[in-house]
């Protein structure tokens, strides 16, 4: 009488372990990276779709409009042409905590992350960032990686894309 052998053996499991291990070991690295361009590309959305946003009630409206921007926060906000004080118009969207502005942004006001940052749009839809008025870059960071986003806004027209260096 023979007998059959119902169940696996230990150098059989041991086995089937360690190809988990190693195949854990090789996707998890990439998957925090794409979860990382995920955090970046929604976030870089949010900014465009304000800076959109405020560009078309700055026209509808003709007043100014702005995009506050602080240290991983953006809301569209109103700006009072004299004093150039800032009314709320919306809750700020937060990004996710691992996600930043960088240094690397062209535009004028984003140099000192500490202090309170906006653009925004005249009456006629044109940019206003600092004294020469000129446009450039928004970049965002992701702290675990170094990776960048960028939210490029053309001089004059203030066209608006995203681009990934």
């Amino acid at each position: 009488m023979k007998r059959t052998s119902a169940g696996f053996t230990l150098i059989e499991l041991m086995i089937v372990i360690a190809v988990i291990g190693i195949l854990a070991t090789v996707t998890v690295p990439h998957y925090q990276s794409l979860m990382d361009h995920y955090r970046m590309e929604t976030a870089s959305n949010n900014v465009l779709v304000r800076l959109r946003q405020a560009k078309q009630m700055s026209m509808d409206e003709r007043k100014n409009i702005g995009v506050e921007l602080t240290a991983n926060q953006v809301q569209l906000v109103s700006v009072d042409p004299g004093t150039r004080q800032l009314t709320s118009l919306e809750e700020p969207f937060t990004f996710d905590p691992r996600l930043a502005f960088d240094s690397a942004s062209s535009i004028g006001l984003l140099t000192n992350l500490s202090e309170q940052q906006y653009l925004f749009f005249d009456y006629r839809g044109f940019l206003q960032t600092n004294p020469a008025g000129s446009a450039g870059t928004i970049a965002i960071k992701g702290n675990q990686t170094s990776q960048l986003v960028m939210v490029n806004i053309e001089a004059g027209t203030a066209n608006m894309v995203i681009s990934w260096p």
